[in-house]
């Protein structure tokens, strides 16, 4: 690969040359297609999600907080992330259902939230169909991220969920790894599947928990569970015994609000960029 053709305004097919091509062109990326990238599907399970955001009370809500309920009909999370000023909100439905649930109407929609979130009633009196979002669900990843001269980041190489919002966030730092290996080779005009391979090899641990973490979420439906079961009943006060504690509590919020990664543009390249 060592570039792209392109049709211009007037039609005629133009080439651009490049060292490197990098795919960034998001979940329904067309360059992974022509380049042939196999995906593996993580999760087979058949929701979407509405997603939503609703103010803090700082008087009433705590500083950080992960919290997850569900009911035979939907799957809810919501969370924030230190220093928002929303929790943001994520309910799952069945795929093909949004129209249905439009049509039935929004204080139907508000009674489902306030069904699994009575302590925020108040607030939740106020949502309206425009505070929403609806956004099909797809949770895959890329085998390989690269090719000889091809790199895709960020959903191009792992389609992230909605759940936690993190897509940007793991877009981003692709993309500060990505340049902390690739400039210097890019300046002297060669770039290997080596270096390319480094960059998948230092993230992509952290995508797989992520989207692990993603996918559980999805999975724990309440189509899959026998929810009266005696297992079930007491698995579920277990897990909500254990999710009290502060640092277990902190986990899931840190993993999506910052990633496990931790990664900083090289000084080097700044300084390159100033001068």
């Amino acid at each position: 690969i060592k570039g792209v053709h392109y049709r211009d305004a007037h039609g005629a097919v133009q080439s651009v040359r490049a060292t490197l091509t990098i795919g960034a062109d998001g979940r329904n990326s067309i360059t992974r297609k022509l380049a042939d990238i196999e995906t593996t599907q993580l999760t087979r399970q058949p929701d979407d999600i509405i997603w939503m955001r609703m103010p803090i009370d700082d008087t009433l809500d705590p500083a950080e907080d992960l919290v997850t309920r569900q009911d035979e009909y939907n799957s809810m999370f919501m969370f924030r992330r230190p220093y928002e000023r929303d929790w943001q909100i994520g309910i799952t439905i069945i795929k093909g259902n949004y129209k249905e649930m439009r049509a039935a109407g929004i204080q139907q929609f508000r009674e489902r939230l306030s069904s699994l979130m009575p302590e925020f009633n108040e607030r939740l009196a106020h949502v309206e169909w425009e505070d929403t979002a609806y956004l099909p669900v797809n949770l895959k990843r890329a085998n390989q991220w690269y090719r000889e001269g091809l790199l895709l980041i960020g959903d191009s190489a792992h389609i992230m969920s909605p759940v936690g919002g993190v897509g940007i966030n793991l877009a981003i730092r692709d993309a500060v790894v990505a340049a902390n290996i690739l400039v210097e080779p890019i300046q002297h005009g060669s770039v290997t599947t080596e270096q390319l391979a480094q960059i998948q090899h230092k993230v992509e641990w952290d995508i797989k928990l992520t989207q692990n973490f993603q996918a559980a979420i999805q999975n724990a439906s309440k189509r899959a569970a026998k929810k009266n079961s005696i297992g079930t009943t007491i698995g579920r006060k277990m897990a909500g015994w254990f999710t009290k504690i502060p640092l277990v509590k902190m986990l899931p919020v840190r993993l999506l609000a910052y990633g496990l990664v931790n990664v900083e543009v090289n000084p080097k390249l700044l300084q390159s960029s100033a001068s």
